[in-house]
């Protein structure tokens, strides 16, 4: 694939996971470590053996180029390679994260996958939700 030159107000996929991982970073947050692993995966950069050669997005494509055939190939692709669907969503997660903070610093972004109503476009696989139960001492009266 050819790397297609970004004008002055794009951004590209990689640029945008990493402005946003860097302000998680930048605000102490304790899941910068996560969503830097995260960027990595979805972007290929991941040095752990067990991403090589999964299935990746071209991080060096301008973020507004992202639409929902490109989510929809990384949830297939994910869900191929045994990835849960609580992964899947978190991966999901850093990257809208990522595109609706390069919307707010004002660069260009896919607006179908940005604003209200735009979750549904993200293709978030259903997950399992965990059954918690409360002990004796957890449960409070009213």
């Amino acid at each position: 694939m050819s790397v297609i030159p970004l004008r002055s107000n794009q951004i590209s996929i990689a640029e945008a996971l990493a402005d946003y991982v860097r302000r998680l970073e930048l605000d102490l947050k304790v899941s910068a470590p996560n969503a830097r692993a995260l960027a990595a995966k979805l972007t290929g950069t991941h040095s752990a053996p067990r991403f090589k050669g999964m299935f990746a997005l071209d991080g060096r494509r301008p973020l507004i180029s992202l639409n929902s055939d490109d989510l929809e190939a990384l949830v297939t692709a994910r869900r191929k390679a045994g990835n849960s669907s609580q992964t899947i969503r978190h991966e999901l997660a850093v990257l809208r994260a990522a595109t609706n903070y390069a919307a707010d610093r004002g660069r260009d972004v896919p607006q179908r996958l940005v604003g209200s109503g735009s979750r549904k476009r993200w293709f978030l696989p259903p997950a399992m939700t965990k059954t918690r139960y409360l002990g004796p001492g957890l449960i409070t009266s009213s």
